[in-house]
């Protein structure tokens, strides 16, 4: 997880596995920052209309069973952090 550049504040935000820090480093998601700008949609996955075709879109830790109440709470959590003001 070190090795891909992840920052400690990321590593130690409570509710982040190793196996979803490894997937964040992989996408480059590298830093709080980083992770309290997503929304939960792409974290869970969810659908697009793209040219009138529903298009399944795969959330970046969709492979962990994250439920969107999750995802939002995680992120949440990211934000309080980030943005303390």
């Amino acid at each position: 997880i070190k090795n891909l550049g992840l920052s400690d504040e990321l590593i130690n935000l409570k509710g982040l596995t190793p196996g979803m820090l490894l997937t964040l480093g992989e996408q480059k998601i590298l830093n709080l920052q980083d992770f309290a700008d997503l929304a939960s949609d792409e974290l869970t996955g969810g659908y697009d209309i793209i040219k009138g075709d529903r298009i399944k879109i795969k959330g970046y830790l969709e492979d962990f069973a994250l439920s969107k109440n999750e995802a939002d709470q995680l992120i949440m959590s990211a934000r309080s952090k980030v943005y303390k003001d």
